[in-house]
């Protein structure tokens, strides 16, 4: 998987030299963001959006789009502020010219509460994945799944801002959800069940909360491997419940268990 991102970095690097190379160099700055190479991302997605507002104007919707892909990045490198008002500006461009229920304007939203809710600003966050999920629900339906990514990132908001109870149960609707549409192995589902845990974990269901974090961590490990990151996250996860349940020695084994993969990884 490296080596093929590795393959399509190059090729996109020479597409993006050329002067019609704008689709390029917005794949490219997608490509280093994803490897992690924000500060090279940073630069290509900057010249990227003044190419866009030179040759189409600020409220293209090229340009907007351009816009919120560097605001992401930005947010990437800890500089949530100005993350937040390209966000803002990307946001309030696409509901003026695209309209407010385009998958856009959504898009933005989204990426706006995200933003700020890194920013401790939960209230606002809120409100915006609030709007978001009732636009998606009316638009795609209570089912879709990117209906259940917004009222996921909703609860995450309200878990947060410790609103527990609304918190769990759109958790769990979010997880039902996901096993009927998407399955048990899909790697959402088991990030539900994580979420839905880690929430009943702070109301102090603990029992529950172990089950749900040994299920997700068994498919986890299914699904990506026992030295993924995300095993290992699930497997700290599950150690912390089990601790506080009183099962010390099964605690320990986890966070061994972990320790050592983790040491594995990076040796």
């Amino acid at each position: 998987m490296q080596n093929a991102c590795a393959r399509l970095e190059k090729v996109l690097r020479q597409r993006a030299g050329a002067t019609d190379g704008l689709d390029a160099k917005q794949r490219l700055g997608d490509v280093l963001h994803q490897r992690g190479l924000l500060e090279e991302a940073f630069k290509i997605c900057q010249k990227l959006l003044e190419m866009h507002q030179t040759q189409f104007g600020p409220e293209h919707p090229d340009t907007l789009s351009s816009m919120d892909t560097l605001a992401v990045v930005l947010a990437g490198m800890g500089k949530l502020k100005e993350a937040a008002e390209l966000h803002r500006t990307a946001l309030e461009g696409r509901e003026k010219i695209l309209g407010k229920e385009r998958p856009g304007t959504l898009t933005s939203m989204n990426n706006l509460a995200v933003v700020l809710d890194d920013m401790g600003k939960l209230k606002e966050a809120a409100e915006l994945h609030r709007t978001q999920l009732d636009v998606t629900k009316r638009i795609l339906g209570p089912e879709h799944p990117d209906t259940l990514t917004s009222m996921n990132n909703l609860a995450v908001v309200l878990e947060g801002m410790g609103n527990l109870k609304e918190a769990e149960q759109l958790h769990r609707t979010v997880l039902e959800g996901r096993e009927k549409i998407l399955g048990k192995e899909h790697p959402g589902t088991p990030t539900s069940m994580n979420n839905l845990a880690l929430v009943l974990k702070k109301m102090g269901n603990l029992k529950e909360a172990a089950e749900l974090h040994r299920t997700a961590l068994e498919a986890t490990e299914k699904i990506l491997g026992p030295e993924h990151p995300d095993t290992l996250v699930l497997m700290k996860n599950l150690a912390s419940v089990v601790k506080k349940i009183g099962k010390l020695k099964d605690a320990a084994e986890l966070y061994r268990t972990a320790l050592e993969v983790r040491e594995k990884i990076w040796a």
